[in-house]
C-alpha cells in the first residue's frame, strides 16, 4: 500500500523490521558527548558502548509497553537527531509545509518512530551485535559498521552519525543489508504527499500514532 507507512516488498519489510529491532536496542543507553573533533574512533566507541549496554538491559529488564514508551520518550531526542531526520525524510516537501505543519510533522514523525520501536523492543531472541570498523564519510559524517548475529539472522547494519547540537554525535540513519531507513521513510513520505498532499500525510501520521 503505497499511501501507508507500511513497506510492501517482503525483503524490504524484513530489512526494515531488523532495523527497528536494532534501533530499539540502542534506545536503552545514553550517548556520551562528543567534541567538535569527534573521530571515527569515538563514533565506534559510542555504538560499541550503546549496543553492549542495551543488550545487557534487554536481557535483564522486562517492563510493559507503557514503561518502555516512557523511557523511549525521555531519550529519543538524546540518541537520534530526530529534528534533522524528520526534515531529511520530508525532503523537498518540507518547504511546502507551513511552520505549523512543519512542527506537527516533526512531532508526529517522532511519535510514529517511537511507537514502532516500542513494538519491536520485545523481539530480542539472544542476538549479538559485533561492532566492526568506523570510517569518515564526506566532511561531516562517520559510518560505523556492525553485524547482528543470531540463530535465524545474520545482518549487516551500518550506523551513520553526524555532529548535532554543539558537537554531540547523533544517529541520523541506519542501513540494514544496504537498505537505508532514511531513504525508505523518505520514499514513503513522498508517496503519501503525491497521493494525498501534506494534509493527507499529517492525517496518515495521526492515524499511526493514535
Amino acid at each position: 500500500m503505497s499511501t501507508e507507512l507500511i513497506f510492501s516488498a517482503t525483503g524490504r519489510r524484513n530489512a526494515i523490521r531488523m532495523a527497528f529491532f536494532v534501533l530499539a536496542l540502542v534506545l536503552a543507553a545514553p550517548i556520551p558527548n562528543a567534541s567538535a573533533t569527534s573521530s571515527p574512533v569515538q563514533a565506534r566507541k559510542i555504538i560499541e558502548d550503546l549496543t553492549q549496554q542495551a543488550l545487557t538491559i534487554m536481557k535483564t529488564e522486562k517492563g510493559d509497553i507503557d514503561a518502555r514508551e516512557k523511557k523511549f520518550r525521555s531519550v529519543l531526542t538524546e540518541y537520534f537527531a530526530m529534528r534533522s531526520i524528520s526534515r531529511r525524510v520530508a525532503g523537498k516537501h518540507w518547504q511546502d509545509m507551513s511552520p505549523q505543519q512543519q512542527a506537527e510533522f516533526q512531532k508526529l514523525f517522532s511519535e510514529w518512530v517511537l511507537k514502532t520501536y516500542s513494538r519491536r523492543f520485545g523481539g530480542y531472541q539472544g542476538e549479538s551485535i559485533d561492532v566492526e570498523k568506523a570510517s569518515a564519510v564526506g566532511n561531516d559524517a562517520v559510518l560505523v559498521q556492525t553485524k547482528v548475529k543470531g540463530e535465524k539472522r545474520n545482518n549487516k547494519v551500518d550506523w551513520r552519525l553526524t555532529e548535532e547540537d554543539a558537537g554531540k554525535l547523533k544517529i541520523v540513519d541506519v542501513s540494514v543489508d544496504g537498505v537505508s531507513m532514511l531513504v525508505a521513510q523518505k520514499s514513503e513520505v513522498a508517496s503519501i504527499v503525491k497521493n494525498k498532499g501534506v494534509d493527507g500525510l499529517l492525517a496518515t501520521l495521526r492515524k499511526h500514532t493514535q
